[in-house]
């Protein structure tokens, strides 16, 4: 019987011991679990759940058709909701999640393990000059070879902010063709990324007849891992049965094969910048 009495009286003193403590923090905290996807498809509905009970309020890019499902109505961009816990008003958690076209080929992105491959950016400013003597290709003057555009330049620079809004998992190393409108394209395209120039990827500078198998080939070695690599060259080379890759698009690879996922516009990058 004496051990009994200090158990007994410490149960009934725990809640104001603290014991209560993990109640009140989850009556205090609001806590939105996360969907199984963040991209989705217009029109989609998305089945919404919180640690407590909330009121939900969608800021932009969809409506709630119930207490908790929120129907996606923007064609493109975000999706921001937030929820107010019904106890304590102060208590709010926000939700983005992003609306696209090209939804299902984001959401393989978002768990990495593939390849991005970009043409570089619109460069109508000057033109290849084929004919002047080894290393024409590396310069940066539009006299020698065909640089970026202004065009060109807000491209790239809009298709890294959007990737920077995205936040994709993306490799530390990216491969880039040798000519300098790539190297740009890739500077602003993915700051954070050191890249690395590959022969394999230049346009019509070594065997050109080559380029496309030795591009293919280069994809198939990388490991991409639990991350993306991206590339940034040109148009597929001769012998390619791929439609040919518009100005600032990407193409995404598995590297086993390699086999192409399908194509990103501009658009479907520059639609999510800040």
């Amino acid at each position: 019987m004496k051990m009994k009495l200090p158990i007994i009286f410490l149960m009934l003193a725990l809640p104001f011991l603290g014991g209560g403590g993990c109640e009140q923090e989850q009556i205090g905290q609001v806590i939105i679990h996360k969907p199984v996807h963040r991209f989705w498809s217009p029109g989609d509905t998305v089945r919404l759940s919180t640690n407590i009970p909330v009121t939900w309020e969608v800021l932009s890019g969809g409506e709630m058709m119930n207490a908790s499902q929120l129907t996606i109505r923007d064609s493109t961009g975000r999706v921001r909701v937030v929820a107010t816990g019904l106890r304590r008003k102060a208590m709010t958690d926000t939700l983005t999640l992003y609306i696209s076209r090209q939804a299902t080929l984001l959401n393989a992105l978002d768990t990495g393990g593939y390849v991005i491959y970009f043409r570089h950016a619109i460069a109508q400013t000057g033109k290849d000059q084929f004919t002047y003597p080894a290393g024409w290709h590396l310069s940066c003057q539009s006299d020698t070879a065909r640089q970026l555009s202004p065009e060109g330049v807000n491209q790239a620079t809009e298709i890294g902010a959007g990737l920077a809004e995205l936040a994709l998992p993306i490799a530390s190393i990216g491969y880039v063709s040798e000519f300098c409108r790539c190297k740009q394209s890739a500077a602003l395209i993915h700051p954070g990324t050191t890249w690395q120039a590959a022969p394999d990827l230049t346009f019509y500078v070594y065997d050109e007849t080559l380029r496309h198998a030795r591009t293919l080939s280069l994809i198939t070695g990388l490991r991409p891992g639990r991350q993306n690599i991206l590339i940034v060259a040109h148009s597929f080379g001769p012998g390619s049965d791929f439609p040919e890759l518009a100005q600032g698009y990407a193409a995404v690879f598995d590297p086993e094969g390699p086999r192409l996922l399908g194509y990103l516009a501009d658009e479907d990058f520059t639609v999510f910048r800040p």
